[in-house]
């Protein structure tokens, strides 16, 4: 039940739902989310991480940046 309650939460966010809809059209880096939602660099980040830990997206580093993609299997 708490997962449910954790993936709610996660939506409850107007940003983060906005993230959510641009990685269902693919992988994005962060400068990519940075770039269409016009917020810096930290804003993004950390609701990207509030994402990851809700188990909605997955993140992999390509060279210097993070990659990040809605997971396959929820």
């Amino acid at each position: 039940m708490e997962d449910i309650a954790q993936v709610y939460k996660a939506l409850s966010e107007e940003m983060r739902l906005r993230i959510l809809m641009l990685l269902t059209h693919g992988e994005l880096c962060v400068c990519d989310l940075m770039a269409v939602l016009e917020e810096p660099q930290s804003k993004v980040s950390r609701h990207l991480a509030y994402l990851k830990h809700s188990g909605l997206i997955q993140g992999k580093r390509v060279g210097t940046w993070m990659h990040y993609f809605v997971r396959e299997t929820l």
